[in-house]
């Protein structure tokens, strides 16, 4: 019972690499959704926190409400796929179709370094599926030498060629973790005037918390000179990204803002309605939601 305990205590403990993917997911969904081949269209982020009548929270890793009429439901996982994590994605679309009256589709995104992902178990006479993309079966090298060849002729890029390099640090390939790191920093660099400053902002504060996630202490220092000269210093101050972590939280006004955030999403409002009361970004909601889930707001 104890250890029963202890396990579902720590599915609900989001990783440094759930907490990136979900800011990643927050800020550029509708063109990650492209790369994984998913043509359907955001509607709005969607609710993750689900009460139980038992007062169980089931915590998902990131919903979208689709403009086509369901619901799409991520999980980010960095181990292997097992039974167990099946049924917690099974309860997780039952209650949310339940609750949310729709159909619901779950994708798991894993960078497991396993050959085979499970995607689907059979129990009694039902059989339940769920989307698998193995990130470690792309080509991190191939995916940079691409983009750098485009960048290199100065072709005019889009949100599109950008997303699939914020994922490779999770993919498989020659170079290092620290080489693809450096090179998005470098191709952030080039093409900045090409795009908003907040997404290029977005983006460097992704892949420097991969850096953290994955690199030494001396790797981190070097990226941390890189991108001394970017605002980005100025994205991990206001958004409480320090070592790789999204576990920090401003003070005062902003936490109230937080809170009256998540008490109108709690009464029904939409995401767009709820952060007009609260006077917030969507950073700072995409961050409140994570607060709430780590139980610090």
């Amino acid at each position: 019972m104890e250890q029963t305990q202890q396990m579902q205590q720590k599915s609900m403990v989001p990783s440094a690499e759930d907490r990136v993917l979900k800011v990643a997911m927050n800020a550029f969904g509708q063109n990650i959704m492209k790369y994984l081949g998913q043509k359907d269209h955001v509607k709005r982020v969607a609710p993750t926190e689900q009460i139980h009548l038992e007062a169980r929270q089931l915590l998902e890793d990131f919903n979208y409400e689709m403009k086509e009429g369901y619901w799409r439901h991520y999980e980010f996982e960095s181990d292997r796929i097992t039974v167990s994590d099946m049924r917690r994605f099974r309860e997780y679309e039952s209650f949310l179709s339940m609750t949310h009256r729709v159909p619901v589709i779950t994708t798991v995104l894993c960078s497991a370094k396993v050959k085979k992902l499970r995607s689907k178990i059979k129990e009694g006479i039902n059989t339940y599926r769920v989307e698998t993309v193995h990130l470690k079966d792309k080509n991190a090298d191939k995916i940079l030498k691409q983009l750098q060849k485009k960048v290199n002729a100065g072709a005019k890029l889009s949100l599109d060629d950008l997303v699939p390099m914020l994922l490779t640090p999770l993919m498989s390939g020659d170079t290092s973790v620290y080489e693809r790191i450096c090179q998005g920093f470098d191709i952030l660099k080039k093409v900045s005037e090409q795009f908003e400053a907040e997404d290029i902002r977005k983006m460097q504060a992704i892949l420097y918390t991969f850096a953290c996630k994955f690199l030494s202490e001396e790797e981190v220092g070097r990226i941390k000179e890189v991108i001394g000269m970017t605002r980005l210093g100025e994205l991990l101050m206001n958004d409480g990204i320090a070592k790789g972590r999204l576990e920090g939280r401003q003070e005062g006004r902003q936490e109230g803002s937080m809170i009256s955030y998540l008490n109108a999403i709690a009464k029904g409002l939409s995401q767009k309605d709820a952060m007009e009361i609260a006077a917030i970004t969507e950073e700072t909601a995409a961050m409140a939601v994570i607060l709430r889930k780590e139980g610090k707001l």
